[in-house]
Order: C-alpha cells, then sequence, then structure tokens
C-alpha cells in the first residue's frame, strides 16, 4: 500500500481546439498548481502529432478500464483526463474538455483530490485494522490441524463405542499427523 500515490491529469493537446488555450491559462493560477502538486501528475500529450500516439493508444489500450479513451485520441480531441489509482486499478474520475469555466477545472481538481485523500484514509484504516486483528490463530492449514488435534478430547473420545478403536486411531492420527501420505485399500 503506497500511502503516497497520486492521481494522473493526462492532457491531450491540440493548439486548434479552445481547450489547450483554457487549459493552459488555468495551469497559470497558484490555486492550480498547488493543487497539482501535491496529489497529481500532470502529463501532456500532443494528439495533433500522429506519430507520437501509437505509445499512448498501447497504454490505453492495455488498460480495460481506459481503453474507450483511444476514440479521442484517434479524434484528436482535446481534454484533461483526470485518472485516479483506486483499489488497484486506475479508473476515469472525470474528463474536462469544450468551454471549461475557472470554476469547473478548479472544482473538478478540488473533488477529485478529496476523492483520492479519502480512498488513501480508508485504505491506511483497513489495513491498520487487518494489522490489529491479525494473530497467530489465524485459521490457516497447520492452525486448522493443531485446532481439530487439540478438540480431540473434546468430541471424539465421547462418541466413540468400544469396538471403535481403529476408527478412533485413524481420526487421531489424521488430526494429528494430517491426511494420510499413502491411501491404504483396505480402508
Amino acid at each position: 500500500m503506497s500511502l503516497h500515490r497520486k492521481s494522473l491529469l493526462l492532457y491531450l493537446h491540440n493548439g486548434s481546439d479552445p481547450f489547450s488555450t483554457i487549459f493552459c491559462e488555468n495551469l497559470k493560477k497558484p490555486e492550480i498548481i498547488e493543487i497539482l502538486n501535491r496529489n497529481f501528475f500532470l502529463l501532456g500529450w500532443d494528439v495533433e502529432e500522429t506519430k507520437y500516439q501509437s505509445a499512448l493508444v498501447q497504454a490505453l489500450n492495455n488498460c480495460s478500464t481506459l481503453s474507450n479513451l483511444v476514440n479521442m485520441i484517434n479524434s484528436k480531441v482535446s481534454a484533461a483526463l483526470c485518472i485516479l489509482p483506486i483499489e488497484g486499478a486506475v479508473t476515469l474520475f472525470s474528463c474536462l474538455r469544450g468551454n471549461v469555466s475557472y470554476k469547473d477545472f478548479h472544482m473538478t481538481l478540488t473533488n477529485a483530490e478529496r476523492f483520492l485523500i479519502t480512498e488513501r484514509e480508508e485504505e491506511k484504516l483497513l489495513e491498520d485494522l487487518k494489522r490489529k486483528t491479525a494473530n497467530k490463530n489465524d485459521m490457516g492449514s497447520e492452525n486448522y490441524q493443531k485446532l481439530m488435534a487439540d478438540m480431540l478430547g473434546d468430541r471424539d473420545y465421547d462418541s466413540f463405542e468400544f469396538n471403535q478403536h481403529e476408527h478412533l486411531k485413524n481420526k487421531i492420527a489424521f488430526a494429528l499427523l494430517g491426511p494420510p501420505q499413502k491411501r491404504r485399500w483396505w480402508l
């Protein structure tokens, strides 16, 4: 678990799209710079140049949750894609494009930041809970076998008749030693 994970803001640049101008103007604002520095990696990609697209298309196709974004690359659409790492996977949190106001731009980044922080806190709490509740009695095959051996006296001796000694020996051997290594055909 990494508590220092950051979100990815993937910026698809197309100089002829008005969103590119809006995005670049917003990047100059101190509040945006501060949010990006705290919790984002910013990756800019020029979608106008087709010779650079194959690597990005391949990366997006390798991630099933993001593969539908390939159409944006092929269409040379300018956009800012906010991608969050959640529960061992990546998720598209938001797609900014078109005529986006500064307020909407700022709010989207703020919401993504809050969501990521909350997600990190929940993961930390879950990890702490696992660490606190984990103990030597956690049930694995060895602990189960030991538990069965410890419980033999509680259940098996009382339920066997005087003429079932062989069956009782087999049960005790199973509890103490585990399943037989070789199956005997006469059992």
